[in-house]
């Protein structure tokens, strides 16, 4: 042979290990990430306005899922929620709160509300709620 070395057949690559590799590494970014947007942010304490009130019924679906051998449904049970829609800083934001307070509250009304704006985002996450 004329200085060409012969190292034997190409080994095809495994597709699912670098595929799994890529979803790992996708969802790292993702963790480092939300840990960067929101860990360690201090609360804040402001004023909202109720721009709007909703409320979802309690209500069941299901799904299916194999258990030991066998395939069944499974029913989920979605709780009924009270939501306010309010707007702090020119930013609409969203919170389920109890009925009590839903129904004492309502549009157009001003409220306290202790929040957390994200890092990166900016979004709002609220954590409390009062009159």
């Amino acid at each position: 042979m004329s200085g060409q070395q012969y190292y034997g057949k190409p080994q095809p690559v495994n597709f699912m290990a670098v595929f799994g590799g890529i979803i790992l590494a996708g969802v790292a970014v993702y963790a480092v990430f939300m840990g960067i947007n929101s860990f360690g942010l201090e609360e804040k304490k402001g004023s909202a306005v109720i721009i709007e009130k909703g409320y979802r019924e309690a209500g069941k679906t299901y799904s299916t899922q194999k258990i030991g051998n066998r395939i069944q449904s499974v029913p989920q049970i979605t709780p009924e929620a009270y939501i306010l829609t309010m707007e702090i800083d020119g930013n609409k934001t969203q919170f389920p709160t109890s009925r009590a307070l839903y129904q004492a509250i309502d549009t157009g009304d001003r409220v306290n509300v202790m929040y957390i704006r994200k890092r990166i985002t900016g979004s709002l996450q609220i954590v409390d709620v009062k009159r």
